[in-house]
């Protein structure tokens, strides 16, 4: 062969090489941006899922809030209950005292 013939051989095999690795590197960006793709998706569901926690947690936190405060009126209706009691048995002790200091009066 030829000097020329090497030459043109080579500059083949150089071409065959370069479009060898324009090929491999699209396919490797291809490949880049599927998985980009991937990424962005699992981060869009992660964020939509965290939406969703928040609003459950928001909703259990007003649930167990509304339930304290109707534990907390229920005790403070207890406590009315119970003092009203409480004042009742006081007024029906004085009251049965004082019947007792007219009855010792009147014995006297």
């Amino acid at each position: 062969k030829t000097a020329q013939e090497k030459l043109r051989c080579k500059e083949r095999e150089l071409d065959d090489m370069r479009n060898k690795l324009t090929e491999q590197q699209q396919e490797k960006n291809e490949r880049d941006c599927q998985f980009t793709t991937k990424i962005a998706l699992v981060v869009d569901a992660l964020l939509e899922m965290e939406g969703v926690l928040r609003e459950i947690g928001q909703t259990v936190e007003a649930e167990r809030d509304s339930q304290e405060g109707r534990e907390m009126e229920g005790g403070k209706e207890e406590l009315k209950e119970e003092g009203r009691e409480e004042y009742t048995h006081k007024e029906l002790n004085v009251e049965a005292e004082e019947r007792e200091r007219a009855e010792e009066h009147e014995r006297e």
